[in-house]
């Protein structure tokens, strides 16, 4: 019903008719048709003179409340967000007193933040708190959340099954999404070489592009699996599924291909000879430029009885330099 007629006994004017405890304009006889839900009570005029206020009485009008539920992407990737939308709306003329709505996330989403137009929302009952709700009137709620890597993905929205409804068949709805799977991302190669070495994207990305960076910076122009590293840096890969749009970043790989290791710094034994010795260039080895044969302004054939000091040097041709020296008896 859209109405509720009141009455009170007559003859005992004047009156005054209430609604929730304030007095109602003009309405100052012994009936009053009420329509709005809510607490209504009547004060009459005893023949001693005295106006006595009656026990207040509630009355509730027939609405029709209405739930929607929907998000704004269906097919989200795994560890982004998504916004679920409530509507509650009034669709009826009368009034809906101390509405509530339920929203409790399933397993499949994680909460994040909310916004309504009025109430609050508790996250943790899944509680939209709204309370009076006029005819014709449209409240909404947003719920962010983000998507987990499994779990429940159908959320739904109901009225509580004490709402006071003249229509239960839209009393709640649901929305699923189907999360696609972030790809996988990691690299591959020597990460210790001399001056250049080759790096290699490994995905399960069925449809995979590419983006590398170095130092967090990205690479132009390099969107291949594959990435040629000619200098020492941190490097890492963007893998995108072109499918789906999900993408995941690998862990940086820390990557040096500059020489700066000088070359092993040799043991030289002492030559002797008794009455010339002519001394030979010894050798050494160097991680990028393998064997090195020592160099020395010294003089290398000695024929005059004593004891001498040759100072060698060994340069791997990159800047890095180890000497070593080696008495000749």
């Amino acid at each position: 019903n859209n109405t509720a007629t009141l009455t009170t006994p007559s003859n005992f004017a004047p009156y005054q008719w209430y609604f929730n405890g304030v007095a109602i304009t003009d309405a100052n006889s012994d009936s009053y048709i009420a329509t709005k839900t809510g607490s209504y009570s009547v004060a009459s005029t005893l023949a001693c003179g005295i106006q006595a206020q009656s026990k207040p009485v509630s009355v509730t009008l027939c609405t029709d409340l209405g739930v929607k539920n929907t998000v704004d992407f269906a097919t989200p990737c795994v560890g982004s967000n998504v916004v679920f939308t409530v509507e509650l709306s009034n669709l009826g003329v009368n009034n809906a007193t101390g509405v509530s709505v339920n929203d409790l996330l399933p397993t499949g989403y994680s909460f994040v933040s909310s916004i309504q137009t009025v109430g609050s929302y508790d996250s943790g009952t899944g509680v939209w708190s709204i309370g009076d709700v006029n005819g014709g009137v449209k409240h909404t709620l947003k719920i962010t959340a983000k998507v987990n890597a499994s779990g429940i993905y159908t959320n739904k929205a109901w009225l509580p099954t004490t709402t006071a409804d003249s229509n239960l068949h839209n009393n709640e709805a649901s929305v699923l999404t189907t999360p696609n799977p972030l790809p996988t991302a990691s690299i591959t190669g020597t990460l210790t070489a001399c001056f250049t070495t080759t790096l290699t994207a490994v995905t399960n990305a069925t449809s995979p592009a590419y983006v590398w960076y170095k130092n967090n910076v990205v690479i132009s122009g390099q969107t291949s699996s594959t990435l040629v590293v000619n200098s020492d840096g941190d490097y890492k890969v963007k893998v995108t599924n072109s499918l789906t749009g999900c993408e995941t970043t690998s862990a940086a790989s820390t990557v040096k291909v500059s020489d700066t290791d000088k070359p092993l710094k040799p043991v030289l034994a002492d030559v002797t000879g008794e009455c010339s010795v002519t001394v030979t260039p010894p050798t050494t080895t160097d991680n990028c430029a393998g064997t090195i044969t020592g160099k020395t302004a010294n003089p290398l054939t000695y024929n005059t009885q004593g004891t001498y000091t040759i100072t060698w040097d060994f340069n791997d041709g990159n800047g890095n330099t180890e000497t070593a020296t080696q008495k000749v008896i």
